[in-house]
């Protein structure tokens, strides 16, 4: 696996996107840096456990991916605040998860990845896309079918969120005024947003990815080793 993901992520105009099932990690606070574990301290227990194997799954993955010491691997922020590998000129990277997934992207240049459940049944979607959404987007939605409207609400969400991310801002940004599309796309330049579908694991989890420029992506599926 390392060597496919280093040769995709040091090309330029290429992707690569790895996730997998949170219920299959264990976690390994040893692996995290001070930072991490004084971030997951302060966390209530439930959420800190969650996110410590979020991160434990992020380093080893990374570790196999740059033939490093998963420990010894500094992960910074750029000056639009994205995660990056200040060790690796060509790192950037990406995270995401939910409930039962974590996904991490990876390329040449900046990049936003976003994974996310299926809205809940008792979720008013209208509201919240009166909140979230620019006036096209909320129109777009509405005008989906009804049994349909939750699936799309799940992708266009991924698609807002992994724009945002690409950017830097995340919804310190107001969302309304980043419009990515419904049932059109139409994200914001330099942005190429990737639909990349439902992923086969608990609550089939929806995964789009926010490219700089237009990149051949991809993904990359468990099984990994833990």
């Amino acid at each position: 696996m390392g060597d496919a993901v280093r040769a995709a992520q040091l090309s330029p105009g290429t992707a690569s996107v790895l996730w997998t099932d949170l219920g299959d990690v264990t976690a390994d606070p040893t692996l995290l840096s001070d930072a991490e574990r004084g971030r997951a301290a302060a966390m209530a227990p439930e959420v800190a456990d969650h996110w410590v194997r979020t991160r434990t799954w992020v380093r080893r993955t990374l570790g196999r991916t740059l033939a490093a010491d998963p420990a010894a691997i500094v992960i910074a922020a750029d000056p639009q605040g994205r995660p990056t590998l200040p060790d690796h000129p060509e790192g950037h990277l990406s995270i995401s998860h939910c409930p039962h997934v974590v996904a991490l992207a990876l390329a040449a240049a900046p990049l936003g990845v976003d994974v996310e459940d299926l809205p809940g049944p008792g979720v008013d979607l209208a509201q919240v896309a009166a909140v979230v959404g620019a006036p096209s987007e909320q129109a777009e939605l509405a005008d989906v079918r009804t049994p349909d409207r939750p699936r799309a609400f799940q992708r266009w969400w991924t698609r807002k969120e992994a724009v945002l991310k690409a950017e830097g801002t995340g919804f310190l940004r107001e969302p309304r005024e980043v419009t990515v599309g419904v049932t059109t796309t139409t994200p914001p330049a330099p942005w190429v947003v990737h639909d990349l579908g439902l992923l086969p694991a608990s609550g089939s989890p929806a995964l789009a990815l926010a490219t700089h420029g237009p990149a051949v992506v991809t993904v990359l599926p468990p099984p990994y080793d833990r």
